[in-house]
């Protein structure tokens, strides 16, 4: 039809029956080409995003992101990314950090190349240069940054050799602040295994990297440090240019973990950190031996089933790990006779000591009962007044031990009659284990004196 004929010229000839314009139609949403060849979305049985789901903000501590990927455009927060080396961070000179921002939040159901694991807010924060180089500065102030921000994940998808008390103390406060920081257990299979920070730091969900759902990666470091394990050879994602590339490692397992938890905290916003850590924990797949092992930790990742799991109860006294960090929070039983009960979640290695202060008289007597989770393996130790932060050695024990329970065992009890007035800390270790524990403690205040003799 001509532009200068109208639709009523074809209303009279002869055999029409009906004329309207030839109106333009458009996909909705669509499949996402290379949906097909994202192998780790099955294996950890990925579905679609459906509804309105809330979109998490997650902190993707990395080289930077390509902020013009087609894939990553509606995902990034540009107002809340920030740089702490030389350039601005939606550019990436690497591609790391763009792939693990895809493998994280590339969109869905958009019609473009990949789909992320979740529909979620990606807080850019670049700590590496080109060559993914990193240092304890410029990792301190990004997870300063991502709390300050109030993202509710960290994704820490790289590590190096060397412990650093300041990178440690940035992530307690991360996690007191209610972020739950999940990083890379590093690439040193077969060199040793040495232990890759800040994967592992304490209060760190540290993910291990896998061929499939049956066998770790060579590269993927073995330890006790190892707390799950997800896909993490050759994984397709986003690259910079609006490429897409295939990398391994793992910080793409790393990323998936991070997506999975953000999927979590979309479905339940109202989670915290230890809620989220137990449900993907308790939801994974044993992948060879019962129980937890050194190359997948407690297994690989279930989306679907940590999904479908049930809200554990709150931990929300963390960190408390020491003697120091336990009188930052309110003392149980505050210098009066009485009992009370906590529920709290313990785990060898990223959070094996829970320790609670508590105000004694002399000659007050401590009641402590503990029961724990199935093939855990409880302790229970009293430190006396003062006691200053843990240090490893003898000495400690000798200069501020008070009393112990450290029978094998889900359960201890414990009786001590207080020999001085002050905060004593109560510890509940976890030498073996995971899971909820009940702590039941009472004072009994000290007798009265007998009356003085006539």
């Amino acid at each position: 039809m001509r532009r200068d004929q109208r639709v009523g010229d074809f209303r009279t000839r002869d055999g029409v029956i009906a004329v309207e314009p030839d109106r333009e139609r458009r996909r909705l949403g669509g499949v996402d080409p290379m949906l097909d060849a994202q192998a780790h979305l099955v294996q950890i049985r990925w579905t679609p995003q459906r509804g309105g789901v809330r979109r998490p903000l997650v902190a993707v501590l990395d080289t930077g992101v390509d902020g013009r990927s087609p894939d990553l455009r509606g995902a990034i927060r540009r107002d809340l990314s920030r740089s702490f080396v030389d350039d601005a961070p939606l550019t990436d000179r690497s591609g790391h950090g763009t792939h693990v921002a895809g493998i994280i939040a590339g969109t869905a159901g958009n019609g473009l190349g990949i789909a992320g694991v979740a529909n979620a807010r990606l807080m850019i924060i670049k700590i590496a240069d080109a060559q993914g180089r990193a240092s304890t500065s410029t990792l301190v102030r990004g997870i300063r940054a991502a709390v300050a921000a109030r993202a509710k994940i960290i994704n820490l998808s790289f590590g190096g050799p060397g412990f650093s008390k300041i990178e440690q103390d940035a992530i307690l406060d991360a996690r007191r602040a209610g972020a739950l920081v999940i990083a890379a257990a590093g690439n040193g299979g077969q060199a040793g295994n040495a232990l890759a920070f800040p994967g592992a730091y304490r209060h760190v969900l540290t993910v291990a990297a896998m061929r499939g759902n049956v066998q770790v990666i060579p590269e993927s470091t073995r330890g006790p440090q190892v707390a799950l394990a997800a896909p993490g050879k050759k994984i397709l994602s986003t690259a910079p240019g609006g490429r897409f590339a295939r990398r391994t490692g793992t910080s793409m397992a790393t990323a998936i973990v991070s997506g999975a938890a953000a999927r979590l905290l979309a479905q339940r916003p109202m989670l915290d950190a230890s809620q989220i850590r137990s449900i993907l924990l308790s939801s994974a797949r044993d992948v060879a031996s019962v129980g937890r092992d050194d190359e997948t930790g407690w297994g690989r990742l279930d989306l679907a089933g940590a999904l479908t799991s049930p809200s554990p109860a709150k931990d929300g006294v963390e960190p408390n790990d020491d003697a120091i960090q336990a009188r930052r929070w309110p003392a149980l039983l505050p210098g009066i006779a009485g009992e009370v009960t906590v529920d709290a979640t313990i785990e060898e290695y990223a959070d094996a000591k829970d320790d609670y202060s508590i105000q004694l008289a002399p000659g007050d007597m401590l009641q402590v009962d503990v029961a724990g989770a199935d093939g855990s393996d409880l302790d229970l130790v009293v430190w006396r007044p003062g006691a200053p932060a843990f240090v490893a050695g003898p000495a400690y024990a000798r200069d501020w031990l008070a009393a112990t329970a450290l029978g094998p065992g889900t359960g201890e009890m414990l009786q001590y009659v207080a020999t001085e007035a002050g905060i004593h800390t109560l510890e509940v270790q976890a030498s073996v284990g995971r899971g909820s524990y009940r702590l039941t403690v009472r004072r009994i205040a000290a007798p009265p004196p007998p009356p003085a003799m006539p």
